[in-house]
């Protein structure tokens, strides 16, 4: 198609526009749409008044302290500090027959205790009647009533071949 076609053509379907634009005006002019009178429409529209005296809406009150509590625990406030009372009583172990096996990042500690057994621990939790109060790498800190207690992990033992290179 050359350029004086499709010139043309352009011209001819904006015109057939034009024409439509116009022809939609005087038709909304000439052909007035059906009115509502505002009291007709007013019986149609919802009130917010109750229906009837004896409500059956609860009142702000009968919720009680639901409307106080707080939605989610707090986010940024300290461990709780286990209660003694709570902790069931058994056989006393000492921090001396426990051993740090290792942690993961300042999270998670695994303790190894007296009988052999891993436990994987977080800060918080109870272990044998102590507290985990924290970790560290390759450091958890416990407490037992007053006294803190810290198991560290022993440094590994240096390879073989670094022995056997030094020699």
């Amino acid at each position: 198609m050359s350029p004086r076609r499709l010139d043309r053509s352009l011209r001819v379907v904006a015109a057939g526009f034009g024409a439509l634009a116009v022809l939609v005006l005087v038709g909304g002019l000439l052909i007035p749409l059906e009115t509502v009178s505002l009291t007709q429409r007013a019986t149609h529209l919802s009130t917010t008044r109750p229906s009837g005296v004896g409500s059956n809406a609860p009142t702000p009150e009968s919720f009680g302290n639901a409307l106080t509590r707080p939605l989610r625990p707090s986010l940024v406030d300290a461990p709780p500090v286990a209660d003694t009372a709570r902790t069931s009583p058994g056989p006393a172990v000492s921090a001396e027959q426990m051993k740090l096996v290792g942690t993961v990042g300042e999270s998670v500690a695994m303790i190894q205790g007296p009988k052999g057994q891993i436990v994987l621990v977080e800060v918080g939790d109870d272990l044998e009647g102590m507290l985990v109060t924290a970790i560290r790498e390759r450091m958890v800190e416990l407490q037992q009533g007053n006294r803190v207690i810290r198991l560290e992990k022993p440094k590994s033992p240096a390879p073989l071949d670094a022995e056997i290179s030094a020699r």
